[in-house]
């Protein structure tokens, strides 16, 4: 839906420019066009990044020559600094929940999940074998991963009766959610915590992984990131603690020292 918008705006401004004919100044005029709307820089990155989407794929299939879209510097984003998703917080907006949403917001905390993949989510997608939910054509950037269900998230799925093709969904017209939003910002205003939002269930499952030691690759795949940068850039926050404490755990009784040249002296 996103990336279905994101295209019917770059119409708006290019759609009289062949695609073969596109090239920087073409790119650089929808930006400043972007920008006399008041759009956010963010937003306008995020429409160059679809746009780099589908020419990238247009090389690839050689309809295309090359794509200028690279050539064109990404915007300055203003990086957002919300407040750390301590368990706390988290549980005391829980407690203010509807009780018919729990299972919902439940399986997002402890899978990390965006929204919109729990909201989707399908009954073949769950590996009860495994104890696994596979996440494929209904992932933000369309690659698939396979997440590993704690035992919270599985008493969510398993707390919500099969009566509709969606795991989740609405408990009076049994059709799937269409955002939830609602509930959501009750509990948290009910709370007292109007800033957490339920992406913010995500930054707690990544920081949680980051902070018992989890690798950062690891952390990478089970949330679908596109580079292991940005996964220590945007989610890896740790509390002051959590490193030394992670370093004094993995060195242990000595193992590693013992192992070492250097421990012989």
């Amino acid at each position: 839906k996103v990336k279905d918008s994101r295209i019917r705006i770059l119409g708006r401004k290019l759609n009289n420019v062949r695609m073969d004919a596109l090239s920087k100044p073409h790119i650089t005029a929808f930006v400043n066009w972007r920008k006399g709307m008041g759009v956010k820089n963010a937003t306008i990155n995020r429409d160059l990044a679809v746009l780099d989407h589908m020419l990238e794929w247009g090389v690839s299939e050689q309809y295309l020559q090359c794509n200028p879209v690279p050539s064109i510097q990404k915007l300055t984003e203003i990086k957002w600094e919300g407040q750390r998703p301590t368990d706390t917080v988290v549980d005391a907006v829980f407690a203010k929940l509807d009780t018919r949403v729990i299972p919902l917001f439940t399986f997002m905390r402890w899978t990390g999940c965006r929204r919109e993949e729990a909201l989707s989510l399908n009954h073949n997608q769950i590996d009860w074998g495994r104890e696994e939910v596979l996440f494929h054509d209904n992932t933000k950037n369309g690659k698939p991963r396979r997440v590993p269900l704690e035992e919270k998230a599985i008493w969510a799925l398993k707390a919500q009766p099969r009566v509709s093709e969606y795991v989740f969904y609405h408990p009076e017209s049994l059709t799937r959610w269409d955002t939830c939003k609602k509930p959501w910002m009750a509990a948290r205003e009910a709370a007292g915590h109007p800033w957490l939002r339920v992406h913010d269930l995500r930054h707690a499952y990544a920081i949680r992984l980051a902070e018992q030691g989890c690798p950062m690759h690891f952390i990478c795949e089970v949330l679908g990131h596109h580079s292991l940068e940005f996964t220590r850039k945007m989610y890896a926050k740790f509390s002051p603690e959590s490193a030394s404490n992670a370093v004094r755990n993995f060195l242990g009784n000595g193992q590693i020292a013992a192992k070492l040249p250097q421990a012989a002296n």
